[in-house]
C-alpha cells in the first residue's frame, strides 16, 4: 500500500504572488515559521506566514528580506505589535520596483496588520 501522492499535493496551500505592481496576499495569519529558502539555499532562513482569506482560502507569505520583511516590521510597528502573532490580520501589497546598481530590480513592499485584539 501507498502514499497518496495527489492527496498530499492538493492539500498544500499555495503561494501568495506578486507578479505586478497592486497584487497583494491578505488574511488571518495562523502559522509562521522559519524555513531554507529553495531559491536560495546558500541564505539564511526566510520566514514562511500562512495567511487564511474571508474566504478560507490558505495561501503561504514567503516573507524574504530585506524589503518585504521591512514592511511588515514597520506594519506591526504602526499597530503597536511587538510582532506578527497568530490570529492578527496582515496584508501585504507589491507597490513598485527599485532598480539596483547590479541590473536587477528589487520589488518594494507595503504592509499593513492589525492584532487578533484590533479586530
Amino acid at each position: 500500500m501507498g502514499i497518496n501522492i495527489k492527496g498530499l499535493v492538493a492539500d498544500r496551500a499555495k503561494s501568495v504572488k506578486f507578479e505586478a505592481i497592486s497584487d497583494f496576499g491578505e488574511g488571518r495569519i495562523t502559522a509562521a515559521e522559519m524555513v531554507d529558502d529553495p531559491n536560495e539555499p546558500s541564505k539564511p532562513q526566510v520566514l514562511v506566514i500562512t495567511l487564511v482569506d474571508e474566504a478560507d482560502v490558505e495561501r503561504k507569505l514567503w516573507a524574504r528580506p530585506p524589503q518585504m520583511l521591512e514592511a511588515i516590521s514597520e506594519a506591526c510597528d504602526k499597530s503597536g505589535a511587538d510582532g506578527i502573532e497568530i490570529g492578527d490580520w496582515l496584508k501585504v501589497t507589491y507597490v513598485a520596483d527599485k532598480a539596483l546598481r547590479s541590473g536587477r530590480v528589487m520589488k518594494l513592499y507595503v504592509a499593513e496588520h492589525q492584532t487578533e485584539a484590533g479586530f
